[in-house]
């Protein structure tokens, strides 16, 4: 029973509020006595975390179209409070220095989207690459919706939707929550390799990750450089959604399992391996390029 405006207090509930007021200390100060490591690890991992237990429910339980236009929902409710929006007003800051900038130069929107795009040749040319070294093992890369039993629009928002899921929920959990508070306590580049590392063996859940280690690690290496550079999730998102389109539609899928190729160590070095290599190396030449442009327009303020 809710007290009287202006009533006293029963010796009963100055107790209970006593109570709850030291346990809120003492979880207060537990958190902020650990490592600030330990801390970002955490954070990084249940921001990413929530929003797979809120898609995984929707998508299994609610049909198509409708979980479709309830995920949009989602997706802006959890930008909305992860950026910074709605109570406790204690951790508005701390949300918001997390979410990173959400309000870019022209200049940054302009290059940081093209880095974003050089992430995503990158990216494919080395899952290329990949398995011309080592044989394509089909049966890992085996999504758990078949394609066959739905039609077309349904597969389409599938691949739409799971890609945006990534995207979204893995980047501002770890280039954002995750990486922002190590930036500060130990320099960009620790920051970088710390979260590269975490987001590589966060993935060993999936069967196809053991075959794809580097490619995870570089991924995680330019998204982290990218959006340090441009102190912003949003073309690290960009570059995470288009990759997951293709993988959902192409890597995942069974058509790279019907397009295959022998390794190089049947085949030796033919022009299919040598255009992914010019491929690859120009790509990466481009985002170190466009990196740097970047770096020099934050210099110049």
């Amino acid at each position: 029973m809710e007290p009287k405006m202006n009533e006293p207090l029963t010796e009963d509930q100055l107790s209970s509020a006593r109570t709850k007021q030291s346990l809120d200390f003492k979880i207060h100060r537990f958190w902020h006595n650990l490592p600030v490591l330990i801390q970002a690890i955490i954070a990084g991992i249940v921001v990413f975390e929530v929003g797979n237990l809120i898609w995984f429910p929707i998508l299994y339980f609610i049909p198509m179209p409708l979980s479709f236009f309830i995920m949009i929902g989602v997706f802006w409710l959890y930008l909305k409070y992860f950026s910074g929006s709605w109570r406790p007003k204690s951790t508005v800051e701390y949300r918001k220095a997390n979410f990173r900038s959400i309000q870019l130069s022209i200049e940054i929107w302009k290059w940081g989207l093209v880095a974003s795009m050089m992430t995503v040749v990158v990216i494919q040319a080395m899952m290329v690459l990949t398995f011309r070294f080592v044989d394509f093992p089909t049966e890992l890369f085996q999504l758990w919706v078949d394609y066959d039993l739905y039609p077309i629009w349904a597969v389409l928002g599938f691949i739409v939707f799971a890609a945006l899921t990534a995207g979204i929920f893995e980047e501002v959990g770890f280039r954002g929550y995750m990486q922002v508070p190590l930036e500060k306590r130990y320099g960009s580049r620790i920051a970088i390799g710390i979260v590269s590392i975490m987001f590589t063996v966060l993935h060993f859940n999936q069967l196809w990750a053991p075959s794809a280690i580097v490619v995870l690690i570089v991924a995680g290496i330019l998204w982290g450089i990218l959006a340090y550079l441009c102190d912003s999730l949003i073309p690290v998102i960009v570059a995470h959604v288009i990759v997951d389109i293709t993988a959902y539609s192409y890597w995942w899928s069974g058509l790279a399992a019907e397009q295959k190729l022998e390794t190089i160590f049947i085949t030796g070095i033919d022009l299919h391996f040598g255009l992914w290599i010019v491929i690859l190396i120009g790509s990466l030449g481009g985002f170190y390029v466009i990196s740097r442009k970047i770096s020099k327009h934050n210099q110049n303020g």
